[in-house]
């Protein structure tokens, strides 16, 4: 089973890129970037405010 490892957080605003980037959980508008390592890649998701908690607990 691979494991994703956070690497770290960092605000994202939608306003550098003209399309709206949405939460990977909920759909709502992504607020945030979370950088992951997997094995031997790294994974860019967005999360929104609510989202974002529960992987920074995790």
């Amino acid at each position: 089973m691979e494991v994703k490892t956070l690497q770290y957080v960092e605000d994202f605003t939608n306003e550098s890129d003209k399309k709206i980037k949405f939460c990977v959980y909920c759909g709502n508008v992504a607020t945030h970037t979370a950088c992951f390592s997997v094995e031997h890649a790294t994974v860019i998701e967005r999360y929104c405010d609510t989202c974002i908690k529960n992987i920074r607990s995790a």
